[in-house]
């Protein structure tokens, strides 16, 4: 009963030292003699591998096999301690002086106790490692690699090593941050140039968003494969972090597509505002500029709370300048000084750049921070 006590003990603190404290305490205020805390102990040796079994269920084949020979190693020195139990504990009691039933003796013996029997236990089990190690081998099976033979942009080298190579991952991440980049300014290029015709450079950036399309996909694939068992805690949180960051960057891409799809439906069907009012575009377009470069610049370093700061306010700013284009551009529809189908062409683009914002914010707020 005490040995069972020891191991539900053990599982429900998830640690053997607290555990082990726990157990001193009570037999130190006499709640418990020496042999039913001794029995105690040996039943925390098999609670441990339960937490550690547990924590590997989701883990990598190394860690499975690891967890089920810690198990099998201390269920063995259980059972044959459990034959030997008193003449073990007389052993103790002979060579630990002082009274094992008394409060200065009583945690000396258990320590005694629990240390000889680890001991003894190695000593017993080290010549049968290659015994257990072929028996987990048989319980746990190595789980067959995924073929990567068709990434483009990522070196895969590295997969299976049991930590994600950030360093390939962020350069893959880095370019899908510059196709942002290049795809927008080249939008605000095509924007400027309203009456020319640039449908090459318009398939030129759509290429660029079927290019952000296929990274995507890679690092998605990439990530989420390490992410799931291949990561120690630590790495397997900052790779959901980036998973988060590069579906906004997708996100961003999609959004300069949709712009290049208006700036050319405004060329094919010859729906152009005043000059004025392409200028509004353009300047409202470095705002967003200013954002790209921003969240462009943190890809590969920690987000400083300044960062975000400035995110809000340059999110604040471009929502406010929305509004206010938003509603002028409702005025001359209403007033008829422009055409209506070139203001809502004109009304979507500045609604795009408000999300492109709000994309840019969030990965920032994704990103590692300082």
């Amino acid at each position: 009963m005490f040995l069972f006590f020891g191991v539900v003990l053990t599982v429900i603190v998830q640690s053997s030292s607290v555990a082990g404290a726990i157990t001193l305490t009570m037999a130190y205020n006499g709640w418990i003699d020496y042999p039913q805390a001794a029995a105690i102990i040996l039943g925390e040796n098999i609670g441990t591998t339960i937490t550690a079994y547990l924590a590997s269920l989701t883990a990598n084949t190394a860690a499975k096999r690891a967890a089920r020979a810690h198990f099998i190693f201390n269920i063995v020195g259980v059972i044959w301690m459990l034959i030997l139990f008193y003449p073990f504990i007389s052993l103790v009691d002979h060579l630990m002086p002082g009274l094992p039933g008394s409060s200065d003796g009583l945690p000396n013996h258990l320590a005694l106790f629990h240390t000889l029997f680890n001991l003894v236990n190695i000593s017993l089990l080290i010549a049968f490692v290659p015994k257990i190690a072929s028996l987990v081998e048989w319980m746990v099976k190595e789980r067959p690699e995924r073929k990567l033979s068709h990434f483009k942009y990522l070196d895969t080298a590295s997969w299976g090593s049991g930590e994600l190579n950030f360093s390939e991952a962020q350069q893959a991440i880095r370019k899908l941050g510059e196709l942002n980049k290049s795809m927008f300014d080249q939008f605000l290029y095509i924007y400027s140039k309203p009456h020319q015709d640039l449908s090459k450079k318009v398939e030129q950036l759509r290429a660029m968003e079927a290019e952000s399309n296929a990274v995507t996909t890679e690092l998605f694939e990439f990530m989420t494969h390490c992410a799931s068992d291949q990561l120690s805690d630590e790495t397997r949180r900052e790779a959901t972090q980036y998973l988060r960051v590069v579906a906004e960057l997708e996100a961003v891409c999609d959004c300069c597509n949709r712009l290049t799809n208006r700036a050319a439906e405004r060329y094919k069907e010859n729906q152009f505002v005043t000059q004025e009012i392409e200028d509004d575009i353009l300047e409202f377009g470095e705002s967003i500029q200013r954002f790209i470069d921003l969240y462009l610049s943190r890809l590969e370093s920690k987000v400083a709370p300044s960062d975000i700061e400035m995110a809000f306010d340059l999110e604040k700013q471009i929502d406010e300048n929305r509004i206010a284009l938003r509603k002028r551009a409702v005025n001359r529809m209403i007033n008829h000084d422009s055409g209506i189908y070139a203001e809502l062409i004109y009304i979507e683009i500045i609604n795009t750049f408000e999300r492109i914002a709000n994309h840019s914010r969030n990965i920032l707020q994704s990103l590692p921070h300082e």
